[in-house]
């Protein structure tokens, strides 16, 4: 949802799969093909984009029933001002739709409650102030009616707090949710024999994804999302893969290039996550070098992490390294292909 704080207009953006929806699917259903609509919900898909939209806004006033905003305690009702069906000719995905509204406070707003219908499911509330691009995110239980949100309080933070909060979504990228990233750096750290090639392996992956991570966020460089996680499950295999056939007199440039080129596509999936995170103004410098930092945080605690197994856990136990190291191929090989097939089927 988005608004300037000295206007009286919310324009506001519901990114919903509304198959679901128009079949009666709970939302306890984890999966469609679960759910006793599930021949409704494939009808549903089938529809060409343009039939799909007809149907939504035949469905639109029994949705926005279910739908509450207040605006200084008074109740708003939004108006519809578009509805995009996003293409996705593939039917075992989801296809998402944007349904945009706009709704109008009397005055210049200072506060706002908003509750997304009970059967639609949990919902991820997120405002952004036009003016300053500050962003509040706050996640709501299905059918739960936020708490009144002082619209004042979302401003962008100062310097140091764009610098902490931008580390802390780059470190948290990486520890915990960046599975695929740590497995990928756990591949590069078994990919080098001695500690030398561990620090240009490691050197070389940062270089590409930071070349990437700026040109991303500039939109210099735009890829679909498929194409840069199908790309990064693969690397996660092909590292594994080279693992396998590595020896010592493998020459290091290759494994460089094979870093710096999967590199790369990491840093388009970074720029991803850090253009969702938003930041103030349209300035990028401090997000950019602050999140990146953060990144490389998360990198260097899973390679230390390593480092401690492999130099202090296993330094005289040969046999068992050897076997670490071609289990970590095998596992390897098995998550990134079968990341693969997951994203790109």
């Amino acid at each position: 949802m988005r608004f300037k704080a000295q206007t009286s207009t919310f324009d506001i953006v519901i990114r919903q799969n509304f198959e679901v929806l128009l079949s009666g699917i709970a939302f306890a259903h984890k999966d469609t093909d679960d759910s006793p609509q599930k021949q409704t919900y494939d009808r549903f898909r089938a529809l060409p984009d343009g039939e799909l939209e007809t149907a939504i806004r035949n469905f639109l006033p029994a949705f926005l029933a279910q739908i509450s905003l207040e605006i200084d305690g008074r109740r708003a009702s939004p108006i519809l001002t578009g509805i995009t069906v996003e293409t996705n000719p593939n039917l075992k995905q989801a296809r998402w739709t944007q349904v945009r509204l706009r709704a109008q406070a009397a005055s210049p707003p200072r506060t706002l409650k908003w509750r997304y219908g009970a059967t639609y499911g949990p919902n991820i509330l997120r405002l952004k102030e036009e003016t300053s691009g500050a962003i509040k995110t706050y996640w709501l239980a299905e059918g739960t009616e936020s708490e009144p949100i002082r619209l004042a309080d979302i401003a962008a933070p100062g310097l140091w707090g764009q610098v902490v909060n931008f580390l802390w979504v780059g470190y948290v990228h990486i520890l915990p949710l960046g599975y695929d990233h740590i497995l990928f750096i756990m591949g590069v750290y078994f990919l080098a024999r001695r500690l030398g090639q561990v620090v240009t392996l490691v050197t070389t992956f940062t270089v590409a994804h930071s070349v990437t991570l700026y040109l991303g966020v500039k939109a210099l460089v735009v890829l679909p999302a498929l194409y840069v996680e199908s790309a990064i499950a693969l690397s996660i295999a092909i590292v594994g893969f080279e693992i396998l056939r590595n020896t010592e007199a493998r020459a290091l440039a290759l494994k460089v290039a094979t870093v710096f080129l999967f590199g790369l596509f990491h840093g388009l999936g970074f720029a991803g996550v850090l253009m969702e995170s938003g930041f103030a103004g349209g300035q990028i410098l401090v997000p950019l070098v602050a999140f990146n930092i953060g990144v490389e945080l998360g990198q260097l605690t899973v390679i230390g992490a390593m480092f401690a197994l492999v130099v202090y856990g296993l330094r005289s136990r040969e046999d068992l390294l050897r076997r670490l190291r071609l289990g970590m191929a095998g596992a390897l090989m098995i998550a990134g292909i079968g990341l693969f097939v997951f994203r790109v089927i």
